[in-house]
């Protein structure tokens, strides 16, 4: 998360760093951009998410990391 700058990282800069996305395009010209590393057990409750959202200008306007929950064993 400390490699997206806010209203300065590109859709490049951050594709070079962090590899594919899922993206999720809007007819506005935002996207979603969504990257998922499993957790110790391999389900999404243990993955840990994060989520870039870029303007139609294509810089980061937003950036959002969601932690993977443990898992019982």
């Amino acid at each position: 998360m400390e490699m997206i700058a806010i209203g300065k990282s590109t859709k490049g800069d951050v594709s070079s760093a962090l590899g594919k996305a899922i993206v999720i395009p809007f007819d506005s010209g935002y996207e979603v951009w969504v990257y998922r590393w499993g957790g110790a057990d391999r389900t999404t409750r243990g993955a840990t998410e994060l989520v870039v959202l870029f303007g139609p200008s294509g810089v980061a306007t937003k950036v959002r990391m969601r932690p993977g929950y443990a898992t019982r064993e």
